[in-house]
């Protein structure tokens, strides 16, 4: 398995939706996401595109003056790279580009990031030049352990659904009692189509299994009740990935619909 880097500059891309990709988050979304389900989907120009492989790790930098350094970690989907339309370039231009699969992302201008100048002090010659390329063992090895003790959790106390809690970044809570009463309701095999680890994978699959919320938060911090069997449903790590496709989740519905169609010309 590979760890690459890649790049993100605010003033040449601001993370919103454009002409090349309207369907594109924002990175407020984005880390909603994250919060909400644990994932979020992000397509990403690759350098090394022939070298990157499904599960390789992923990490994301911010470059500019004011905040440089790591803001996000995640893997390599099993998608493969594709060319996409990029006017950043030029008229017509294209590049290639994968998808990303993050489940932590920081917003620079709130959060505490693995800044550059920390990383440099433990790694005098890190300097990511463009966006994908390939990090060596033994600096993947040590940026794994410098982002561990930026992200690392303390333990979780009992919150109400939506109440912001403070550790290095505001993590919006799900309450672990909606969680189970979902599962009481629904039990472990996949509400879209039917997965059960368990079945699968024998003892080290029981219990393991996604809780999708169908109603995305209004605002954050907000505190509000939550119904577990009208508003969460459990998903595998596949169709909870698929859901949040696009800026607008799916509904459960639709992705089903997606996998019947498939099952008519496998």
């Amino acid at each position: 398995m590979n760890t690459f880097i890649f790049l993100w500059s605010p003033k040449d891309w601001p993370w919103k939706p454009s002409k090349d990709d309207p369907e594109q988050k924002t990175l407020a979304e984005a880390i909603h996401e994250v919060e909400e389900s644990g994932i979020t989907l992000e397509k990403w120009v690759c350098r090394h595109h022939r070298m990157i492989r499904p599960g390789d790790k992923a990490y994301l930098a911010v470059t500019g003056k004011n905040n440089n350094g790591i803001i996000g970690s995640g893997v390599i989907c099993d998608i493969p790279p594709f060319l996409a339309e990029d006017s950043r370039i030029g008229v017509n231009k294209k590049v290639y580009k994968v998808w990303i699969q993050f489940d932590v992302l920081l917003d620079p201008s709130k959060d505490d990031l693995l800044t550059r100048s920390t990383i440099v002090k433990e790694i005098p010659k890190y300097n990511p030049r463009s966006s994908g390329a390939v990090i060596a063992a033994e600096v993947a090895y040590k940026i794994d352990k410098l982002w561990g003790n930026v992200t690392r959790k303390d333990s979780i106390a009992e919150l109400v659904e939506g109440a912001p809690k403070q550790i290095t970044q505001t993590v919006y809570e799900r309450n672990i009692k909606a969680r189970q009463q979902c599962i009481d309701h629904y039990g472990l095999s996949c509400f879209v189509c039917t997965f059960n680890f368990e079945k699968f994978y024998g003892d080290i699959g029981k219990d393991f299994i996604h809780v999708h919320h169908l109603t995305q938060f209004p605002l954050f911090g907000v505190e509000h009740t939550v119904d577990p069997v009208k508003a969460l449903i459990p998903v595998c790590p596949n169709c909870h990935s698929m859901i949040h496709r696009r800026k607008k989740a799916y509904s459960p519905e639709e992705i089903k619909e997606y996998i019947d169609n498939r099952k008519i010309f496998l």
